[in-house]
Protein backbone atom coordinates (compact mmCIF):
# COMPACT_ATOMS: atom_id res chain seq x y z
CA UNK A 1 0.00 0.00 0.00
CA UNK A 2 1.69 3.15 -0.68
CA UNK A 3 1.87 6.06 1.59
CA UNK A 4 -0.79 8.14 -0.20
CA UNK A 5 -3.14 4.92 0.50
CA UNK A 6 -2.35 4.66 4.04
CA UNK A 7 -3.13 8.65 4.34
CA UNK A 8 -7.10 7.94 2.85
CA UNK A 9 -6.82 5.33 5.31
CA UNK A 10 -6.20 7.77 8.33
CA UNK A 11 -8.44 10.52 6.63
CA UNK A 12 -11.64 7.54 6.64
CA UNK A 13 -11.04 7.11 9.98
CA UNK A 14 -10.58 11.25 11.04
CA UNK A 15 -14.38 11.28 9.04
CA UNK A 16 -15.63 8.31 10.73
CA UNK A 17 -18.95 8.74 12.92
CA UNK A 18 -20.30 5.72 13.31
CA UNK A 19 -17.59 3.58 14.50
CA UNK A 20 -16.61 3.82 18.74
CA UNK A 21 -13.15 4.00 20.04
CA UNK A 22 -12.65 0.22 20.41
CA UNK A 23 -13.29 -0.17 16.69
CA UNK A 24 -11.52 2.79 15.86
CA UNK A 25 -8.45 1.46 17.28
CA UNK A 26 -8.58 -2.07 15.65
CA UNK A 27 -8.59 0.17 12.31
CA UNK A 28 -5.50 1.63 13.58
CA UNK A 29 -3.82 -1.40 14.42
CA UNK A 30 -4.43 -2.45 11.05
CA UNK A 31 -3.13 0.73 9.28
CA UNK A 32 0.23 -0.16 11.15
CA UNK A 33 0.63 -3.60 10.04
CA UNK A 34 -0.16 -2.89 6.53
CA UNK A 35 2.66 0.03 6.53
CA UNK A 36 5.23 -3.03 8.22
CA UNK A 37 4.15 -5.65 5.42
CA UNK A 38 4.84 -3.32 2.76
CA UNK A 39 7.45 -1.11 3.92
CA UNK A 40 10.27 -1.43 1.15
CA UNK A 41 13.17 1.34 2.95
CA UNK A 42 16.37 -0.69 3.30
CA UNK A 43 17.27 1.02 6.55
CA UNK A 44 15.97 0.76 9.51
CA UNK A 45 16.04 4.09 10.82
CA UNK A 46 13.68 5.61 7.68
CA UNK A 47 11.78 2.18 8.80
CA UNK A 48 11.31 4.35 11.96
CA UNK A 49 11.14 7.37 10.90
CA UNK A 50 8.27 6.55 8.38
CA UNK A 51 6.73 4.64 11.26
CA UNK A 52 6.25 7.81 13.17
CA UNK A 53 5.12 10.02 10.91
CA UNK A 54 2.18 7.58 10.60
CA UNK A 55 1.89 7.38 14.17
CA UNK A 56 1.80 11.57 14.35
CA UNK A 57 -1.10 11.20 11.61
CA UNK A 58 -3.37 8.36 13.37
CA UNK A 59 -3.12 10.44 17.13
CA UNK A 60 -4.58 13.21 15.43
CA UNK A 61 -7.31 11.45 13.40
CA UNK A 62 -9.77 11.20 16.36
CA UNK A 63 -8.25 13.02 19.46
CA UNK A 64 -11.44 12.94 21.77
CA UNK A 65 -10.43 8.66 21.49
CA UNK A 66 -7.53 7.96 23.43
CA UNK A 67 -7.55 4.54 22.43
CA UNK A 68 -5.94 5.35 18.98
CA UNK A 69 -3.21 7.64 20.71
CA UNK A 70 -2.70 4.86 23.11
CA UNK A 71 -1.87 2.42 20.42
CA UNK A 72 0.15 4.41 18.34
CA UNK A 73 2.53 4.77 21.70
CA UNK A 74 2.34 1.35 22.10
CA UNK A 75 3.48 0.77 18.57
CA UNK A 76 6.03 3.43 18.44
CA UNK A 77 7.31 2.62 22.31
CA UNK A 78 7.85 -1.45 20.90
CA UNK A 79 9.43 -0.51 17.49
CA UNK A 80 12.14 1.58 19.32
CA UNK A 81 12.62 -0.58 22.06
CA UNK A 82 13.23 -3.53 19.44
CA UNK A 83 15.34 -1.88 16.99
CA UNK A 84 17.88 -1.66 19.58
CA UNK A 85 18.68 -5.42 18.91
CA UNK A 86 16.84 -6.58 15.99
CA UNK A 87 18.05 -6.47 12.18
CA UNK A 88 14.96 -4.87 9.91
CA UNK A 89 13.57 -7.84 8.79
CA UNK A 90 13.58 -9.59 11.98
CA UNK A 91 11.72 -5.59 13.66
CA UNK A 92 9.39 -6.04 10.94
CA UNK A 93 8.61 -9.89 12.08
CA UNK A 94 8.09 -8.97 15.55
CA UNK A 95 6.10 -5.76 15.66
CA UNK A 96 4.09 -8.00 13.61
CA UNK A 97 3.53 -10.20 16.04
CA UNK A 98 3.21 -7.78 18.48
CA UNK A 99 0.51 -5.72 16.56
CA UNK A 100 -1.55 -9.13 16.18
CA UNK A 101 -1.39 -9.69 19.57
CA UNK A 102 -2.84 -6.40 20.60
CA UNK A 103 -5.58 -6.54 17.87
CA UNK A 104 -6.66 -10.26 19.68
CA UNK A 105 -6.44 -8.35 23.33
CA UNK A 106 -8.54 -5.55 21.77
CA UNK A 107 -11.28 -7.50 20.35
CA UNK A 108 -11.31 -10.13 23.23
CA UNK A 109 -11.42 -8.15 26.21
CA UNK A 110 -15.22 -7.28 25.79
CA UNK A 111 -16.00 -10.56 26.60
CA UNK A 112 -13.59 -10.59 29.85
CA UNK A 113 -15.63 -6.74 30.55
CA UNK A 114 -19.20 -8.55 30.56
CA UNK A 115 -18.09 -10.82 32.96
CA UNK A 116 -17.05 -8.37 35.47
CA UNK A 117 -19.96 -6.61 35.08
CA UNK A 118 -22.64 -9.40 35.45
CA UNK A 119 -21.33 -9.56 39.12
CA UNK A 120 -22.61 -5.61 39.36
CA UNK A 121 -26.14 -6.54 37.32
CA UNK A 122 -29.07 -7.51 39.82
CA UNK A 123 -31.87 -10.25 38.45
CA UNK A 124 -34.62 -8.55 36.96
CA UNK A 125 -32.92 -5.31 35.99
CA UNK A 126 -33.65 -2.39 34.33
CA UNK A 127 -30.29 -0.74 33.23
CA UNK A 128 -30.11 2.74 31.50
CA UNK A 129 -27.67 3.92 28.91
CA UNK A 130 -27.09 5.80 26.19
CA UNK A 131 -25.20 5.52 22.59
CA UNK A 132 -23.74 2.94 20.55
CA UNK A 133 -21.13 0.54 22.18
CA UNK A 134 -19.87 -3.20 21.13
CA UNK A 135 -18.92 -3.26 25.40
CA UNK A 136 -21.97 -2.47 26.21
CA UNK A 137 -24.24 -4.78 23.88
CA UNK A 138 -21.99 -7.72 25.02
CA UNK A 139 -22.54 -7.30 28.56
CA UNK A 140 -26.28 -6.61 27.56
CA UNK A 141 -26.60 -9.84 25.84
CA UNK A 142 -24.96 -11.71 28.19
CA UNK A 143 -27.18 -10.50 30.55
CA UNK A 144 -29.86 -11.87 28.48
CA UNK A 145 -28.46 -15.49 28.09
CA UNK A 146 -28.20 -15.68 32.04
CA UNK A 147 -32.04 -13.91 32.04
CA UNK A 148 -31.03 -11.10 34.11
CA UNK A 149 -32.64 -8.29 32.18
CA UNK A 150 -36.25 -6.64 32.49
CA UNK A 151 -35.52 -4.23 30.14
CA UNK A 152 -32.90 -1.57 28.63
CA UNK A 153 -34.21 1.92 28.77
CA UNK A 154 -32.33 3.67 25.74
CA UNK A 155 -31.70 7.51 24.84
CA UNK A 156 -31.78 8.36 21.06
CA UNK A 157 -28.35 10.23 21.60
CA UNK A 158 -28.34 13.14 19.16
CA UNK A 159 -26.81 14.00 16.95
CA UNK A 160 -26.38 10.90 15.33
CA UNK A 161 -28.65 8.98 16.92
CA UNK A 162 -26.38 6.18 17.89
CA UNK A 163 -28.73 5.08 20.09
CA UNK A 164 -31.53 4.04 17.78
CA UNK A 165 -28.49 1.76 16.17
CA UNK A 166 -28.06 0.27 19.47
CA UNK A 167 -32.02 0.07 20.22
CA UNK A 168 -32.28 -2.14 17.28
CA UNK A 169 -29.18 -4.12 17.65
CA UNK A 170 -30.99 -4.94 21.65
CA UNK A 171 -34.49 -6.00 19.92
CA UNK A 172 -32.81 -8.58 17.54
CA UNK A 173 -31.53 -9.81 20.35
CA UNK A 174 -35.17 -9.83 22.28
CA UNK A 175 -34.49 -7.24 24.77
CA UNK A 176 -37.09 -5.34 26.01
CA UNK A 177 -36.17 -1.33 25.01
CA UNK A 178 -37.98 1.49 26.38
CA UNK A 179 -36.31 4.27 23.73
CA UNK A 180 -36.07 7.70 24.73
CA UNK A 181 -35.58 11.34 23.96
CA UNK A 182 -31.84 12.68 24.99
CA UNK A 183 -33.49 15.15 27.32
CA UNK A 184 -35.54 12.73 29.52
CA UNK A 185 -32.86 10.71 30.81
CA UNK A 186 -33.63 12.34 34.30
CA UNK A 187 -36.47 11.41 34.38
CA UNK A 188 -36.51 7.68 33.55
CA UNK A 189 -33.59 7.07 35.28
CA UNK A 190 -35.96 6.68 38.38
CA UNK A 191 -36.96 3.29 36.52
CA UNK A 192 -33.41 2.11 36.53
CA UNK A 193 -31.33 -0.06 38.92
CA UNK A 194 -28.47 1.05 37.43
CA UNK A 195 -27.19 3.25 34.51
CA UNK A 196 -24.21 1.82 32.18
CA UNK A 197 -22.17 3.09 29.63
CA UNK A 198 -18.82 2.99 27.63
CA UNK A 199 -16.39 4.97 27.42
CA UNK A 200 -14.10 6.81 24.47
CA UNK A 201 -11.46 7.83 27.49
CA UNK A 202 -10.98 7.70 30.95
CA UNK A 203 -8.77 10.12 32.53
CA UNK A 204 -6.09 10.09 35.12
CA UNK A 205 -8.32 11.22 37.71
CA UNK A 206 -11.21 8.83 36.71
CA UNK A 207 -13.39 11.61 34.84
CA UNK A 208 -15.02 10.00 31.95
CA UNK A 209 -15.37 11.25 28.02
CA UNK A 210 -18.17 9.50 26.59
CA UNK A 211 -21.01 10.99 24.16
CA UNK A 212 -22.69 14.04 24.77
CA UNK A 213 -25.22 13.45 27.46
CA UNK A 214 -23.71 11.11 29.95
CA UNK A 215 -22.92 13.95 32.07
CA UNK A 216 -26.61 14.28 32.82
CA UNK A 217 -27.06 10.87 32.77
CA UNK A 218 -24.77 10.39 35.70
CA UNK A 219 -25.66 13.64 37.35
CA UNK A 220 -29.61 12.37 37.43
CA UNK A 221 -27.83 8.59 38.51
CA UNK A 222 -26.04 10.55 41.07
CA UNK A 223 -29.12 12.59 42.49
CA UNK A 224 -31.52 9.62 42.55
CA UNK A 225 -28.77 7.10 44.56
CA UNK A 226 -28.37 4.58 41.40
CA UNK A 227 -25.26 3.07 40.54
CA UNK A 228 -23.16 4.79 37.56
CA UNK A 229 -20.95 2.50 36.44
CA UNK A 230 -18.53 2.72 33.34
CA UNK A 231 -17.41 -0.42 31.23
CA UNK A 232 -14.45 0.38 28.83
CA UNK A 233 -10.79 -1.49 28.13
CA UNK A 234 -7.87 -0.71 30.06
CA UNK A 235 -6.07 1.14 26.50
CA UNK A 236 -9.26 4.14 26.73
CA UNK A 237 -7.47 5.08 30.05
CA UNK A 238 -5.42 8.19 29.26
CA UNK A 239 -2.49 9.54 31.62
CA UNK A 240 -2.08 12.90 29.97
CA UNK A 241 -5.42 14.46 30.54
CA UNK A 242 -7.84 14.97 33.39
CA UNK A 243 -11.64 17.03 34.42
CA UNK A 244 -9.10 20.04 34.35
CA UNK A 245 -7.39 19.87 31.40
CA UNK A 246 -9.61 17.40 29.15
CA UNK A 247 -9.11 15.40 25.86
CA UNK A 248 -9.56 17.80 22.93
CA UNK A 249 -13.36 18.06 22.38
CA UNK A 250 -13.93 19.15 19.18
CA UNK A 251 -16.66 20.91 17.45
CA UNK A 252 -18.78 18.93 14.23
CA UNK A 253 -20.70 20.76 11.42
CA UNK A 254 -24.20 23.06 12.96
CA UNK A 255 -26.15 20.96 10.13
CA UNK A 256 -26.48 18.03 12.04
CA UNK A 257 -28.23 20.18 14.55
CA UNK A 258 -30.50 21.99 12.09
CA UNK A 259 -30.14 24.27 9.27
CA UNK A 260 -28.09 27.04 9.96
CA UNK A 261 -30.58 29.17 7.70
CA UNK A 262 -33.30 28.26 10.31
CA UNK A 263 -31.18 30.24 13.27
CA UNK A 264 -28.98 32.55 11.07
CA UNK A 265 -26.94 34.40 13.11
CA UNK A 266 -27.03 31.99 16.23
CA UNK A 267 -23.90 30.38 17.40
CA UNK A 268 -24.84 26.68 16.77
CA UNK A 269 -22.31 24.26 18.69
CA UNK A 270 -22.29 20.87 18.08
CA UNK A 271 -20.09 18.28 20.12
CA UNK A 272 -20.31 14.73 20.25
CA UNK A 273 -18.74 13.95 23.54
CA UNK A 274 -18.68 15.53 27.30
CA UNK A 275 -17.08 14.93 30.27
CA UNK A 276 -18.01 13.38 33.38
CA UNK A 277 -16.49 14.12 36.73
CA UNK A 278 -15.26 11.39 38.44
CA UNK A 279 -17.70 12.07 41.38
CA UNK A 280 -20.80 10.67 39.81
CA UNK A 281 -19.05 7.07 38.37
CA UNK A 282 -19.64 4.53 40.97
CA UNK A 283 -17.29 1.96 39.21
CA UNK A 284 -15.10 1.27 36.02
CA UNK A 285 -15.35 -2.21 34.74
CA UNK A 286 -12.09 -3.10 32.42
CA UNK A 287 -10.82 -6.09 31.16
CA UNK A 288 -7.94 -5.65 33.95
CA UNK A 289 -10.99 -5.54 37.01
CA UNK A 290 -12.67 -3.37 38.96
CA UNK A 291 -11.45 0.14 39.52
CA UNK A 292 -12.62 2.92 41.76
CA UNK A 293 -12.23 6.42 39.56
CA UNK A 294 -9.16 7.51 42.03
CA UNK A 295 -7.90 4.25 41.64
CA UNK A 296 -6.89 5.70 37.39
CA UNK A 297 -3.52 7.32 38.68
CA UNK A 298 -1.65 5.00 40.11
CA UNK A 299 -2.85 1.86 37.67
CA UNK A 300 -1.60 4.19 35.08
CA UNK A 301 1.74 5.05 36.92
CA UNK A 302 2.35 1.65 37.80
CA UNK A 303 1.29 -0.63 34.29
CA UNK A 304 2.85 1.77 31.66
CA UNK A 305 6.25 1.16 31.53
CA UNK A 306 7.36 -0.07 28.64
CA UNK A 307 8.28 -3.84 28.18
CA UNK A 308 11.20 -5.38 26.79
CA UNK A 309 11.88 -8.74 24.82
CA UNK A 310 12.72 -10.24 28.49
CA UNK A 311 9.75 -9.12 30.22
Amino acid sequence: MRSSELEEAIEAIARDKRSGATELSIKAVDIFKTYVENSTVSKKQFFLDDLSKLGNLLGTAQPSMIPISNVVELVITQADLKAKTLSLQKLKNSLLDSLEDLKTKITHAQSRIAEHALNFIPDNAAIITLSESRTILEILQQAKAEDKLLKVIIAESRPLLEGLRMANKLLKLDVPVTFIVDAAMGFFAKEADLAIVGADTIQNDGSLVHKVGTYLLAMACYDQNKPFYVACDTLKFSKATNYADPVTIDQKPPSEIINPKELFGANIRNTYFDVTPAKYVTRIITDKGIFLPSQIAEYLLTNTKPKTETD
